[in-house]
């Protein structure tokens, strides 16, 4: 807009003049919501808001296109009601915008918040009209400060990490001579019983299969949790879950020391990659210890979910079913993870590196490709039953909304999921093999926790300790360092995973706690069986706790009651053995729970 156009202020407003009003309601709009989040995130520490420092920058840029698609529908109907091309029409208009966008970020109702948006712009628009050359002056005098203020946070959002990550690995000790690579890969939500790998009817997992005759394959690997945030933590501290601060609401915090800053003492790069964002971003403090760790993305559609306008489009129910769009928005795959983390390996030098990708495909909504899809497909249509879209996540419908057909073809997506992943995995490890890369990694492969598809009446996961929660698949490459083609049937848990990997990377003695699993698969008999834990304090605040040993997996609900059952010999876990029959290690799975101490998240 011009000068000569923002003193003279004509009626009717000439379109370049209205077109930039909106631009500079739409930036102004933006740094507020910015403010927003800069208050939340670092004044009262509210981390689980799940917008990057992106957002400060981004949000003014997205809004660009509500405020300037006002401002075009306000030109055309303007063309049939001239009146309506004037200064306060404009401003009542991208008041309105502003105001919405505002009240939004205080979860008010949607109709609560159009009303007071609506009063607000009027009353706004009269102000204006009331005193247009003051605030045309505004106008001018500040529109290229905003500019200059957007293009500053670009620049510093970008610019700070990248020389935080410089600084730290300038500051990296001298690795051990010969130190391998380790790469950490976490399918996000697989349970191992879906995995042909694993012996599951359906060709899941062939490559898999593969790439287990190359390593050790664990058949009855236990997670310690069975959600994200306290799975993760276990596998990057090697404590157990009442141990940690991990909480649906609160961040792992800095009491213990994780894998990631373990290894960067010992002079090894380190980068995170993760496609879970609801549990597994810098916010929640999986990020500790890494030099470089990719979230949020820079993208369209974050810069959408930046702003409350795009988040309130993107997440309403008749803009879903306009697109026919159920996934995720902004989900980031599999085949992207692979290709930010080789971007990243091929810099790294001869330095060591510890690498960690977190993949989120076969988390619900199950999506994969149509290819892939068509596979599994069986003959009943699909019907994704969902219930809210929220930021980085969906929440459908309880077990009690589906019916069998509807649930089996979910596990067709799930499967069609999971095949997919085996397909980007194979990808990932041929080209690291390609070079020359793989002969000095250390791979793990597994998952931090599993689903549910109607088994004892429940659908999701992070509301029960059954098996098909907490049994994940485990697989450990490491050339010259484990045997080939070797099956560790023994119980192990995911809580000694750290000190494994520790343990094959030659680290001396650390700082984390746990056993290494070497003892397993080099059938060391003086190894003494450890007791396998897992827990849980459900969304309703409820906690649950279950131990297992070679045999036996007891669980105690919220209300003390028990359930007991052999696992491995009934892995769907159907038959309760309680109160029939108390076998002799009964006593001793108890005392186990009952030396347990209370969780931390429990609603008193």
């Amino acid at each position: 807009m011009s000068d000569t156009s923002l003193r003279s202020a004509p009626a009717p407003l000439r379109a370049t003049m209205l077109v930039g009003l909106s631009a500079w309601f739409a930036i102004v709009t933006g740094l507020l919501e910015g403010g927003n989040l800069l208050l939340r995130t670092r004044v009262l520490k509210q981390t689980f808001l799940l917008l990057g420092d992106q957002s400060f920058w981004m949000a003014p840029l997205a809004n660009l296109v509500f405020f300037v698609a006002a401002a075009l529908l306000l030109l055309l109907v303007s063309q049939k009601f001239a009146a309506l091309r004037s200064l306060q029409s404009a401003v009542t208009v991208f008041s309105f915008l502003a105001g919405f966008a505002l009240l939004q970020l205080f979860r008010l109702h949607w109709l609560a918040a159009l009303l007071l948006a609506a009063g607000f712009g009027v009353q706004i628009g009269r102000t204006v009209a009331w005193k247009s050359a003051l605030f045309l002056s505004l106008v001018r005098r500040t529109r290229l400060w905003l500019v200059a203020i957007v293009l500053g946070l670009a620049v510093g959002v970008g610019a700070i990490p990248y020389f935080t990550e410089r600084r730290a690995i300038g500051a990296l000790a001298r690795p051990r001579q010969g130190a391998p690579n380790v790469l950490l890969l976490v399918l996000d939500t697989v349970r191992a019983m879906n995995l042909s790998l694993y012996g599951y009817s359906r060709s899941t997992t062939p490559h898999l299969q593969e790439w287990a005759r190359r390593g050790v394959r664990f058949d009855r690997a236990l997670s310690a949790a069975p959600w994200t945030l306290p799975s993760h933590s276990t596998m990057f501290t090697g404590r157990w879950p009442h141990e940690q601060s991990s909480t649906w609401k609160t961040a792992l915090d800095g009491r213990w020391p994780t894998l990631a800053e373990t290894l960067r003492d010992r002079g090894y790069l380190t980068a995170g990659f993760v496609g879970n964002l609801q549990y597994c971003s810098r916010f929640h403090g999986l990020n500790r210890g890494f030099n470089h760790y990719e979230d949020f993305p820079v993208s369209a559609t974050e810069a959408l979910l930046s702003t409350s306008l795009g988040r309130s489009l993107t997440n309403s129910l008749w803009f879903r079913h306009l697109t026919g769009d159920e996934d995720v928005i902004g989900r980031v795959r599999a085949e992207h993870l692979d290709d930010r983390f080789l971007d990243w390996e091929s810099g790294h030098g001869d330095k060591p590196f510890f690498g960690f990708i977190n993949y989120y495909d076969a988390h619900q909504p199950f999506m994969p490709a149509e290819d892939v899809e068509r596979r599994f497909a069986g003959p009943t249509p699909r019907k994704n039953e969902v219930k809210w879209y929220g930021l980085h996540e969906i929440q459908r419908w309880t077990q009690d909304n589906w019916t069998a057909p509807q649930i089996q073809r979910e596990m067709d997506a799930y499967d069609g999921s999971i095949a997919e992943l085996d397909q980007d995995i194979d990808r990932l490890l041929r080209e690291l093999e390609r070079r020359g890369d793989l002969a000095n990694t250390i791979v793990v492969v597994t998952a931090d926790h599993g689903d549910q598809f109607g088994e004892h009446g429940l659908m999701d996961h992070g509301n029960s300790l059954y098996t098909q929660l907490l049994h994940v698949p485990l697989m450990i490459l490491a050339p010259g360092r484990v045997p080939s083609g070797a099956v560790v049937d023994e119980s192990v848990t995911l809580r000694d995973l750290p000190a494994t990997i520790l343990d094959l990377a030659g680290a001396g003695t650390t700082p984390i706690p746990g056993n290494s699993l070497a003892a397993r698969w080099n059938h060391n008999a003086s190894a003494e069986p450890q007791p396998m834990i897992s827990e849980v304090v459900r969304p309703d605040g409820q906690p649950m706790t279950s131990v297992a040993d070679a045999r036996y997996h007891l669980i105690r609900n919220p209300d003390g009651r028990e359930e007991l059952f052999a696992a491995w010999e009934d892995p769907t876990e159907k038959r309760n053995l309680l109160p029939d029959s108390a076998p002799a290690p009964l006593a001793g799975l108890r005392r186990i729970l009952d030396g347990l101490p209370p969780q931390q998240g429990v609603r008193r």
